[in-house]
């Protein structure tokens, strides 16, 4: 772990992420990659088993926010930033890493930060990078991307500094028929008053995994998934 003392930010190389989740052995998460014959790297390579997992981790832990986003940052995210770069949390005040040790997942949620803006964050080359994590189920289409998005910014005001929204579809099952030139424009007519991203993360046919920036340009990069 190292600490920015500063910013009271905590952050995190995969493989100290995995060590948390092997020491914590929680009985879920356990039984689910033990019962299905996966380990933690067969997640990282593959995301449909990773989003399985994921699945079954909110359903069985009573939908335990943290630990999903410690999965996703950890899991998902990271593998879009050079090898060097980690995963980071904004700590509860008072914390010190001098007296207050994690060790473990239960640890490391302690000390989250709750009712925070950010669920997460990335530290690479480039600095810090915030992170909001929206989670969607529903029926992948244009226009019902853009609903699901246009409430989830008004509950913040439509206003949130630098903050990137992460949007992660987990739509397995439907034909994803998003257009994200179309979603784009329909988003940048909205004149959103933040200065971070909206982003868009899914899995393309088991093959890729993909990150498409629909505001405030459109982009995208997609990873290669290792099967």
């Amino acid at each position: 772990m190292k600490y920015h003392k500063a910013q009271n930010i905590a952050c995190f190389s995969r493989d100290e992420i995995d060590l948390f989740y092997k020491s914590t052995k929680s009985e879920e998460f356990s039984n689910i990659i033990n019962q299905r014959g996966l380990n933690v790297s067969d997640l990282a390579q593959n995301r449909g088993l990773l989003e399985s997992v994921i699945d079954s981790m909110v359903e069985n832990s009573g939908k335990d926010k943290d630990e999903v986003e410690i999965f996703v940052v950890a899991y998902m995210l990271l593998d879009f930033y050079e090898d060097s770069s980690e995963c980071c949390f904004y700590m509860e005040n008072g914390f010190n890493p001098e007296k207050n040790e994690i060790r473990n997942l239960v640890d490391l949620k302690k000390y989250i930060k709750e009712s925070s803006l950010v669920d997460f964050l990335i530290l690479s080359k480039a600095g810090f990078r915030a992170f909001q994590l929206k989670r969607y189920r529903g029926n992948p289409t244009t226009e019902d991307v853009f609903n699901f998005l246009v409430k989830k910014l008004n509950h913040y005001g439509r206003e949130l500094g630098d903050v990137n929204v992460l949007l992660l579809l987990q739509t397995q099952k439907l034909d994803l028929t998003i257009d994200f030139e179309e979603l784009h424009k329909k988003v940048d007519q909205l004149k959103l008053p933040f200065k971070g991203n909206i982003l868009i993360n899914f899995n393309e046919e088991d093959k890729y995994d993909v990150i498409v920036e629909i505001y405030p340009g459109l982009q995208s990069r997609k990873l290669p998934i290792v099967s």
